[in-house]
């Protein structure tokens, strides 16, 4: 028969377990916050699933309940969840991010794919996919910390080259003592390494910033005793891995990375504690980013350094978007590219694969985000001179372009409700690439584009135009 408790530990979000438990003692969410010393926020944040608790509450609500950890959290010791022990073997090169907010979901959803690996004999690999900038590495590293006991062997890859991932197995071979590692055949330290997989357990390996995946198949071991991990910009990944597709912050974890990062809210003091005024400012920097922890970091270091406050920094966003998102603070060492620069890569590489998707990208710069249709593009007459006349009337190249973009992540397509999203900054850094002139080219072409679709009479004024289209088009 069954253990019902262990059925419901594994089957039933952490939130719901904390729930079930506090309404089986009858108790407010005020009541059990006042026995755990925090607040009814706090409470609700956990049983929501959007925030999980530290290892001295995860103590503390095993003892009120009187249920064992494995049955509320899933682990073992309490303790082991906030561990920064890392194996003996490890070559994580930065140390754990002490701003690291919120993507819980992610973390466990991760870990427990990775954790049912035990039961096959295959090698589980997963890749963290999404736009530059959405902090795919930083959550590698932050599920390093977490469960690199877990592990006997994590070993970091840096896969932007071919160049970079010799350099990678290299130290590998170095640090495990390899004989073989003083060999001047690059590729016998890739062997080498591969060899030392094929007779070790539970290790492994994270391929961070992959680029192009035939430069990276090469290097895979084909040993299935441990797991892969994956950090890419790239969409489209085969039979690499399966993805998982990291999205931007909510609006309270952008909130708190933001007021932590720029030090205006202290590491000792909780989130609840925020005043109204702060929140709500950072919530406005926030949106404007489109939750991108980059950007916020950025925002975080220049209110660090410069020292002005979060009404100042929004105010200095709008009249400064295309220099603040240049700028990416003295201190950036984990990730050193600023918005702009990251944004610029993944444009360039997507022009090299066919220069008219660039063209197709400003037209979507300056529509609304978030309303964009395949069927826009499809249906619309284009001007004859427009470079995108041609890409648009034929549906397999309009396909090649679209999969193109999003495979770099620089547009999400929908295909249930044949629509398209871009990222707000995307938009901000296409902007600054062109001048006003061309600018106002694009903005009426958009213009032009939208009145189609709404099939506004020929004879309309300017400014009724212009008013009832705003709700469509990004200006």
């Amino acid at each position: 028969m069954k253990n019902f408790s262990l059925i419901t530990a594994k089957e039933v979000s952490v939130g719901k377990r904390l729930r079930r438990e506090r309404l089986r003692l009858h108790m407010s969410q005020e009541d059990l916050a006042e026995a755990l010393g925090v607040t009814a926020r706090t409470v609700s944040r956990w049983e929501h699933d959007q925030a999980f608790p530290f290892a001295t509450h995860q103590k503390q609500l095993s003892r009120i309940f009187c249920v064992e950890p494995i049955n509320l959290f899933g682990i073992t010791d309490p303790a082991t969840n906030q561990s920064d022990t890392l194996p003996s073997y490890s070559n994580i090169p930065y140390r754990r991010n002490p701003f690291f907010t919120g993507r819980e979901q992610i973390l466990q959803q991760l870990h427990g794919a990775f954790k049912s690996r035990q039961a096959t004999a295959f090698t589980y690999s997963y890749a963290l996919t999404g736009l530059g900038g959405l902090g795919k590495t930083q959550i590698a590293l932050e599920y390093s910390y977490q469960y690199g006991h877990e592990y006997t062997t994590i070993f970091w890859i840096a896969a932007e080259t071919k160049e970079t991932l010799f350099a990678s197995f290299a130290s590998i071979a170095d640090l495990l003592n390899l004989s073989e590692k003083r060999m001047p055949n690059h590729s016998q330290a890739v062997i080498t390494v591969h060899n030392w997989l094929n007779t070790h357990r539970n290790w492994l390996l994270i391929f961070d910033n992959v680029e192009d995946l035939g430069i990276v198949k090469p290097f895979l071991p084909i040993s299935t005793q441990g797991s892969l991990l994956f950090t890419t910009r790239l969409q489209a990944l085969g039979e690499l891995a399966q993805g998982l597709d990291v999205g931007e912050m909510t609006v309270d974890e952008g909130v708190e990375f933001l007021l932590r990062r720029s030090k205006l809210l202290a590491s000792h003091t909780t989130f609840e504690e925020v005043p109204s005024d702060d929140y709500r400012a950072a919530a406005k920097i926030v949106e404007a980013f489109g939750g991108l922890p980059l950007a916020l970091d950025q925002a975080g270091a220049y209110l660090e350094e410069v020292g002005c406050s979060l009404h100042g920094y929004y105010r200095r966003y709008y009249q400064h978007k295309a220099k603040l998102l240049q700028r990416r603070g003295e201190r950036a060492l984990e990730h050193p590219q600023s918005v702009m620069e990251t944004f610029l890569l993944s444009i360039q590489r997507a022009g090299q694969c066919d220069p008219e998707i660039v063209h197709l990208l400003y037209l979507l710069t300056f529509l609304y985000p978030h309303t964009l249709t395949e069927e826009m593009l499809m249906t619309v007459a284009f001007p004859l001179d427009c470079p995108l006349a041609a890409l648009c009337a034929d549906f397999y190249r309009l396909d090649t372009a679209l999969a193109t973009l999003q495979n770099y992540s620089l547009v999400s397509r929908h295909p249930d409700r044949q629509t398209l999203t871009i990222h707000l900054l995307v938009q901000e850094v296409m902007k600054a690439m062109i001048d006003k002139e061309q600018q106002q080219q694009w903005e009426e072409l958009a213009l032009n584009i939208v009145n189609q679709m709404v099939k506004l009479p020929p004879s309309a004024q300017e400014d009724d135009v212009l008013q009832r289209n705003t709700a469509l088009l990004k200006m």
